[in-house]
């Protein structure tokens, strides 16, 4: 079991859903049979999600928006605040106040969740289990920038750019997680909106988007190749939006070809 996470890899998710029981139990019976997860919870709007013995993550039912939520490793949650967001640093921060593992949601650059701690989730051991993470940006090289700088994400030189427009997009990549760029010109589905994009390991990607809608949910793009694996988006029946991984991580020169030219901005 994967439970240690060096500082800024992500470490935990929480799925956050409206208080509707039909609508949270429809919910977690398409998470029971899609990834073997089981919900339990501790009080009326707070709770874990296991993967057998192993958890995944936690859920929150009630208050403000809903969906998944990714926190990156921090050693100290409060220097991290104050380091990302400066002389006024308490700004756009929502702070839960937990003895065991405290965490932040700090709204800037895409949202970012915060855990100080130790433990965290399950980290790619299997079907069910996180696996990947996307970050969607308008521009990626100040993504890129932030997160080396903030969270000293080191960049995995083969997954510099290579494409431009017309073809898939700029992509960098660590060991946990990626950015890729959204080209602003071109008009996107919504699922590309800037944003994270989580990614659960499954077996078998076919049989998974076979069963998606049969439980409910939708099938939002893919699969495709990518670095990482093979990858598709999902929403299930409550409106969350949610991806799949499965496969073996490739040279992206597999996938795109040899690095084609590329085109200067003054050329479009």
């Amino acid at each position: 079991m994967t439970r240690k996470h060096r500082a800024g890899d992500p470490a935990w998710m929480d799925l956050r859903m409206a208080a509707d029981d039909d609508a949270t139990w429809t919910a977690q019976e398409f998470y029971r049979e899609l990834f073997g997860w089981e919900f339990h919870t501790e009080s009326d709007d707070e709770g874990w999600i296991y993967r057998g013995n192993d958890i995944v993550g936690g859920c929150h039912l009630g208050g403000d928006g809903s969906g998944w939520r990714v926190y990156l490793k921090v050693n100290d949650l409060r220097a991290k605040i104050r380091r990302i967001m400066g002389t006024d640093p308490w700004r756009n921060i929502t702070l839960h106040n937990s003895q065991e593992n405290p965490t932040a949601v700090i709204e800037v650059h895409d949202s970012i969740g915060l855990w100080e701690g130790d433990g965290g989730f399950v980290w790619d051991e299997g079907h069910g289990t996180p696996a990947w993470i996307d970050l969607y940006s308008w521009n990626h090289r100040s993504s890129k920038a932030f997160y080396a700088t903030r969270f000293r994400w080191r960049w995995v030189e083969e997954y510099e750019p290579k494409i431009t427009m017309g073809g898939p997009p700029f992509y960098h990549a660590t060991e946990r997680a990626g950015i890729t760029e959204e080209v602003g010109c071109i008009p996107t589905p919504s699922w590309t909106m800037p944003g994270w994009s989580l990614h659960i390991r499954v077996d078998d990607m076919e049989k998974a988007l076979e069963l998606v809608p049969r439980l409910g949910g939708e099938t939002l793009y893919g699969p495709y190749r990518a670095p990482a694996g093979m990858l598709a988006g999902i929403v299930d029946p409550a409106g969350n939006q949610l991806g799949l991984i499965s496969g073996d991580r490739v040279d992206p020169w597999e996938i795109w070809g040899g690095p084609p030219r590329i085109i200067p901005l003054e050329e479009f």
